[in-house]
C-alpha cells in the first residue's frame, strides 16, 4: 500500500523573516543580501499560488550556506512540503482495513443499471485514497474528527477553505462562502469544489458527511458510513463523484482529542478513462481488431471568425490525446492535408503509416484553413471540405485493415458498398466542431451513415452493424441559421442535423456576441451560455463591454468553456492564457465575470437551469460536464437522451431547393455547380 508519509528532510519551516536576517548575519554576515533576495522569492510564492516553493527556496538556501546557526525549527501546526506527483489509488482488494459494511457501501454509491453497457463497459471499482496523519506530538489523543477537502485546484488555488491568494480582491460581491468546519466558521473562497466532506471518528468506525452537493445519474450521496478498526485514514473514490480525467488534489484537516487542529499535508491523485468497449470487432483477414480507446474529429472554425481557430484546435486536441497520462509522441495527434488527402502528424508534414500508438486515443483535426478566408468561403465550401474529408477518412481505414472488394465494382446490386472496415471504424468516434465548422461535422456524419448503413431498408442489421461502436456530435457555439458575418454574405450552408447515426449530441450556445448559435431541437443535451436568458447568463457570457475587450469575446470564450472541461486543472487558457476559466467563487473577482452570480460548470447539470438544479451547492470545478458525456470523460453511462426524433441521413438539409444534388448525398458533389446562393467573380465556388 502506497502511504502518503510527512517528508523529514530538507524540509524547513517559514519563519519571521528578522529572525532569519538575525541568525544569517550571525553566521554569515556576507550572505544577508542572499538571504533577503530569498526570503522575497520565498514570501512572494507563498503569497502567491506555489506555497510549496517557497519551502524549496529556504530548503535551498540551507543547503548553500554553511553554520549551525542554519538549523532552525520553530514548530508550526502545518509543516511546508511539496506536493508529491500523485499517490496511487488503492483498489478494494488490497486494503489491509476491516470494513464490515462494504458491500452496502458498493451498492449505495456505485449500483446503475443501463441497457448501454451491451456496447461498453465501464467499471464501477471503488477505490480508495489512504494517508497517514502527521502527528506533532503523542499529547493530542488522536483524531476525533476530520475534513477532507478534494479539487481540481492545489494549494492556495482553492484546495482548502482560506485559501485566497488567487482572488484578485476578496472584497468583491459574491466571492466567497462561509463553511463550518469542526463547529468554526471559516471563510471559503471555492466552496464547490469537487468534494467537501466531514468525517467523524468512533470505536465503531467513521462516518463521513457529504457538504458538497454530489448528485450522479440521479443518485444523491449524503453520507458514508465505513464500519471496521483503524478505518479513519481511507476514504472511496468512485465515479459517483462524477470525476472527470485528470489530476485531483487532496488535503485533510484533522481535529485532535485535545481539541487541537491540524492542517495535514496535501497531495494529489489521477483519475483516468475507464470506459472500454465491451469486445472487439474482426477484420476482413479474420484477426481481431485493434481499435483505438476513441478517434476524437475536430473541425476547427472557419478562419473568417478566427484566424488562430486551428491553433486553438490544436490545443484542445493535444490535452485530449494525453488525457489518459500515458501519450508520449505527437504522432497520435494527425491533420488533415487538403492538398493531398493524407492525415499527417502535426510534428511533420508525412505519410501517417506507423507514427501513432493504436493503442492509445487518436485525434484528426481538419485543417481548412486555405478554403475558410472570407473571400474563399463560398456557399458549399463546408458541404465540399466534408466530402473530402470523408474520402480521406476511408482511405485511412483502409491503411488500417479495412478491406474493399476484389470484384471488378466496389457496391453490390443494391448499390452499396463492399468493403469490410478497418480499426478505424471500428472504433468510438467523437466529432468536435466549433462555431461554422460544426457544419462540416454534419456532413461528415451523413455520409458516413449513408455508405456504413447500420441497418437496411427493411431494419435489418447490415455488415456494417459493428462500426461506429459509439458516434458523439459535439457542438460548440454553431453559427445561427441564417446568419452572415463577413461582407460577401454568400454563406447559405446545409442545415446543421443531429442524424439517425448519432448516439449522442450535446450542444452548448451562446448569443451574448457574434457568432451567434442557438439550440438543437434534437441534441440529448443543450446548454445556453448565456445570451438568451440574461436571468441565467454565465460568468462571461453576458454580452457586457468588460468581457469583451483587448481581443476577447464570447464566441472564442465558448470554445475555452469546453476546453476547460477537457483540462480540468488549468485556470487560464486560450493560446496565451488569455482567457481566465471559471472554477471556483474567488473567480467572480474577475472584471470579466463580474456581472452576474451564475457559474461556468456546474456537475450532473442535464438542463442548464441554475435555479432548478441548486447550483449553489454542487460541484463548480469543470468536472462531470461538458467533455465529460464522451467516451475518454467516463460520463458516458451519464449520458442525457432527447425525446425528438434524429433525422434520417436520406432526408437533403441543403440550403436551398436549388443546391440539392441527385441524392441527399450527391454522387458528385455540386456537379453542376449550382451548389452557391448567387455567383461572385471574386470568389471560387466549391466542388
Amino acid at each position: 500500500m502506497h502511504q502518503n508519509t510527512v517528508s523529514k528532510t530538507r524540509s524547513i519551516e517559514l519563519v519571521r523573516p528578522d529572525t532569519v536576517r538575525k541568525t544569517s548575519k550571525a553566521a554569515r554576515p556576507d550572505v544577508l543580501d542572499l538571504v533577503d533576495a530569498a526570503l522575497e522569492l520565498a514570501t512572494y510564492h507563498w503569497e502567491r499560488k506555489a506555497r510549496e516553493l517557497a519551502s524549496t527556496a529556504l530548503a535551498d538556501l540551507v543547503d548553500a550556506v554553511l553554520g549551525r546557526a542554519w538549523d532552525i525549527s520553530l514548530p508550526t501546526l502545518n509543516p511546508i512540503v511539496s506536493i508529491p506527483p500523485y499517490i496511487e489509488l488503492v483498489p478494494e482488494t488490497e486494503l489491509e482495513k476491516s470494513i464490515t459494511n462494504f458491500e452496502e457501501l458498493k451498492e449505495q454509491l456505485l449500483q446503475k443499471e443501463d441497457s448501454k453497457q451491451d456496447t461498453f463497459t465501464q467499471p464501477q471499482e471503488l477505490k480508495f485514497i489512504d494517508w497517514e496523519y502527521y502527528q506533532p506530538s503523542t499529547e493530542l489523543k488522536g483524531v476525533t474528527e476530520i475534513a477532507l477537502f478534494i479539487s481540481t485546484s492545489g494549494v492556495g488555488e482553492g484546495l482548502a477553505p482560506k485559501d485566497s491568494a488567487f482572488v484578485t480582491n476578496t472584497k468583491a460581491n459574491n466571492v466567497k462562502d462561509t463553511q463550518i468546519i469542526f463547529g468554526e466558521e471559516v471563510d471559503d473562497y471555492n466552496p464547490n469544489r469537487v468534494l467537501t466532506a466531514a468525517g467523524v471518528v468512533t470505536p465503531q468506525g467513521i462516518t463521513w458527511t457529504i457538504l458538497t452537493d454530489i448528485s450522479n445519474n440521479n443518485q444523491k450521496v449524503e453520507t458514508i458510513t465505513i464500519e471496521g478498526t483503524d478505518v479513519d485514514n481511507i476514504f472511496p473514490i468512485g465515479d459517483y463523484l462524477n470525476l472527470t480525467p485528470g489530476r485531483y488534489n487532496y488535503q485533510l484537516w484533522t481535529k485532535q482529542g485535545n481539541g487541537q487542529v491540524i492542517e495535514q499535508n496535501p497531495s494529489s491523485f489521477d483519475w483516468l478513462p475507464t470506459v472500454e468497449l465491451t469486445e472487439q470487432p474482426t477484420l476482413a483477414d479474420g484477426t481481431t481488431s485493434n481499435v483505438f480507446p476513441s478517434v476524437t474529429l475536430i473541425t476547427p472554425d472557419a478562419v473568417k471568425n478566427d484566424v488562430n481557430a486551428f491553433k486553438l484546435a490544436l490545443e484542445v486536441g493535444n490535452n485530449i490525446a494525453y488525457i489518459d497520462k500515458s501519450f508520449t509522441q505527437a504522432g497520435n495527434v494527425l491533420r488533415y492535408e487538403g492538398s493531398t488527402g493524407n492525415w499527417v502528424s502535426v510534428a511533420e508534414v508525412s505519410a501517417i503509416r506507423n507514427l501513432f500508438d493504436p493503442t492509445k486515443p487518436l485525434v484528426l483535426i481538419t485543417d481548412w484553413q486555405a478554403d475558410s478566408g472570407a473571400l474563399q468561403y463560398n456557399s458549399g465550401t463546408a458541404e465540399a471540405v466534408a466530402d473530402s474529408v470523408f474520402a480521406s477518412l476511408v482511405k485511412l481505414d483502409d491503411q488500417l485493415g479495412g478491406a474493399f472488394s476484389n470484384t471488378p465494382s466496389i457496391y453490390d446490386k443494391q448499390g452499396d458498398l463492399i468493403y469490410t472496415p478497418g480499426n478505424l471504424f471500428n472504433s468510438p468516434f467523437h466529432f468536435i466542431g466549433f462555431g461554422s465548422d460544426a457544419v462540416v461535422n454534419s456532413e461528415i456524419i451523413q455520409r458516413i451513415g449513408t455508405a456504413f448503413p447500420k441497418l437496411d431498408s427493411e431494419k435489418k442489421p447490415t455488415q456494417f452493424v459493428n462500426t461506429f461502436p459509439d458516434l458523439q456530435m459535439t457542438t460548440i457555439d454553431p453559427r445561427r441559421e441564417g446568419d452572415y458575418y463577413d461582407s460577401y454574405e454568400n454563406n447559405l450552408e446545409p442545415t446543421i442535423e443531429v442524424w439517425e447515426n448519432v448516439t449522442f449530441a450535446d450542444n452548448y450556445y451562446q448569443s451574448a456576441t457574434p457568432l451567434y448559435s442557438q439550440k438543437l431541437p434534437a441534441a440529448d443535451l443543450n446548454i445556453a451560455l448565456g445570451g438568451y436568458d440574461e436571468a441565467q447568463d454565465r460568468a462571461g457570457f453576458t454580452g457586457a463591454d468588460s468581457e469583451n475587450n483587448e481581443g476577447r469575446n464570447s464566441h472564442q470564450r465558448a470554445t475555452v468553456w469546453y476546453e476547460g472541461t477537457v483540462d480540468i486543472n488549468q485556470h487560464d487558457l486560450g493560446l496565451v492564457d488569455e482567457y481566465p476559466v471559471h472554477r471556483r467563487m474567488g473567480d467572480f473577482a474577475e472584471p470579466e465575470f463580474a456581472n452576474t452570480t451564475y457559474p461556468w460548470y456546474v456537475a450532473d447539470d442535464t438542463k442548464g437551469d441554475f435555479e432548478k438544479n441548486n447550483y449553489q451547492n454542487r460541484q463548480w470545478e469543470g468536472n462531470g460536464t461538458g467533455y465529460y458525456y464522451s467516451i475518454l470523460g467516463n460520463g458516458y453511462s451519464d449520458r442525457p437522451s432527447s425525446e425528438i426524433e434524429k433525422r434520417p441521413v436520406s432526408k437533403d438539409n441543403s440550403g436551398e431547393p436549388k443546391m440539392q444534388g441527385d441524392f441527399a448525398v450527391p454522387t458528385l458533389f455540386n456537379g453542376n455547380f449550382d451548389a452557391i446562393s448567387y455567383i461572385n467573380d471574386i470568389q471560387p465556388i466549391p466542388s
